[in-house]
C-alpha cells in the first residue's frame, strides 16, 4: 500500500490522510494497558498532524462501553474517554445497515456514494450527549439504554438470519456436492459459486435488484461494503458448513464491523478469526485488515 500524495505546487507534496476503523477490542485493549503506550501516543500524534483519520461506529460504542455500563460505569467511562481521544465522537458513522444500503443504492442509480458519516448535526448531537455523559453519567443513562436495546435487537435478528442462511446454504451444498466433495470444498470455490447471488440478495430488500442486474452483479460485488459483507458472511457459512462450526453471537458483530471497516482503508482488530475471514476473500478488498496499532502506523509510510 503506497502513501497517497497530491502535488499542490512544484516541489510541494500534501499527504492524504489514511482512514482507519478500529474494532471495539482495540479500545478495550488500550484501556487495560495491553497496547504499548508508545503505539497509542504515535497514533494520537498521527491524528493530530492530519496523517490519520479514525472513524467510530455504534458497534464500538455498544460493544466496548455501553455493554458494561450497568455493571461497571467507571470502566465504560474510561473506554468512552479513549474513543473520544483517539477517534472523536464527531466522526460517527451511519449504522452498518444504512452504510450498506446507501452503497447499494448508489451503485444501482449510478451515483456517487454519499458520505458514510452521520449528518453533521447528528454527529455533533451525539458528540455533545456523550461528552455530557462522561461528565454526568446519570444523565447519560437513557441514551445508553436506547442504543443497547437497538443494537441487541439487530444482533438477535442477525443471529436468526445466519441460522436460516446456514440451513439454506447446507441444502444447496448437499444438492451440488457429495459429502466427500464438501469436505474438500475450498472457500474460493464456494465464494465464486455464490457471491453474486448473495450480493443480489442484499439488494432485494431495497427494491434494487433489477437496477443492480442491469448495471451488473459483478460490479455490485466490487462495491466495498457489499464485497466485505458477502465475503465475511460466506466465510462464516463456509466455516460452519465445512468445518461444522456453529453460529456464534459474535458473528453479527463481525459482519457489522466489516461493513463499518469498508468506509476506511485500514481495519484494526485483534480478532484473529475476523482477520482470517477478511483476508481470504478471493481477489481481495479495498480494506487492509491488521492486528495492531503498530501495523496501522506502518501503513502510513507506504
Amino acid at each position: 500500500m503506497r502513501r497517497l500524495t497530491i502535488t499542490a505546487s512544484p516541489g510541494t507534496l500534501i499527504e492524504v490522510p489514511r482512514t482507519a476503523y478500529l474494532d471495539a477490542n482495540v479500545y478495550n485493549d488500550i484501556e487495560r494497558k495491553a497496547v504499548p503506550e508508545d503505539e497509542v501516543e504515535a497514533t494520537r500524534a498521527a491524528r493530530r498532524r492530519g496523517a490519520l483519520t479514525i472513524r467510530l461506529g455504534v458497534c464500538d460504542l455498544e460493544e466496548s462501553a455501553l455493554a458494561v455500563w450497568n455493571n461497571n460505569p467507571e470502566l465504560a467511562l474510561r473506554r468512552l474517554a479513549i474513543m473520544q481521544d483517539l477517534a472523536g465522537f464527531d466522526s460517527m458513522l451511519h449504522q452498518p445497515a444504512d452504510v450498506l444500503e446507501m452503497s447499494i443504492r448508489a451503485y444501482a442509480t449510478g451515483t456517487l456514494r454519499p458520505s458514510p458519516l452521520l449528518p453533521l448535526a447528528r454527529r455533533l448531537e451525539v458528540a455533545n450527549r456523550i461528552a455530557e455523559g462522561i461528565g454526568n453519567p446519570a444523565a447519560f443513562g437513557p441514551m445508553v439504554t436506547e442504543i443497547v436495546a437497538g443494537v441487541r435487537e439487530q444482533k438477535e435478528k442477525h443471529r436468526k438470519l445466519m441460522a436460516e442462511a446456514r440451513e439454506r446454504a447446507l441444502k444447496k451444498i448437499k444438492a451440488r456436492w457429495s459429502p466427500r466433495e464438501v469436505r474438500k470444498l475450498s472457500f474460493e470455490e464456494y465464494f465464486v459459486s455464490g457471491a453474486a447471488g448473495w450480493a443480489e440478495d442484499l439488494a432485494r430488500p431495497h427494491g434494487l435488484v433489477a437496477a443492480c442486474r442491469e448495471r451488473g452483479l459483478d460490479g455490485l460485488l466490487k462495491v466495498p461494503a457489499v464485497r466485505l459483507t458477502v465475503g465475511v458472511l460466506l466465510s462464516q457459512i463456509h466455516a460452519q458448513v465445512v468445518a461444522e462450526r456453529l453460529p456464534e453471537g459474535g458473528d453479527g458483530y463481525d459482519v457489522w464491523h466489516a461493513i463499518q471497516a469498508s468506509t476506511a482503508s485500514v481495519f484494526v482488530t485483534n480478532d484473529q478469526r475476523l482477520v482470517a475471514h477478511m483476508n481470504r476473500i478471493p481477489g481481495g478488498t479495498s480494506v487492509r485488515a491488521v492486528k495492531s496499532l503498530r501495523e496501522l502506523l506502518d501503513t502510513l509510510g507506504q
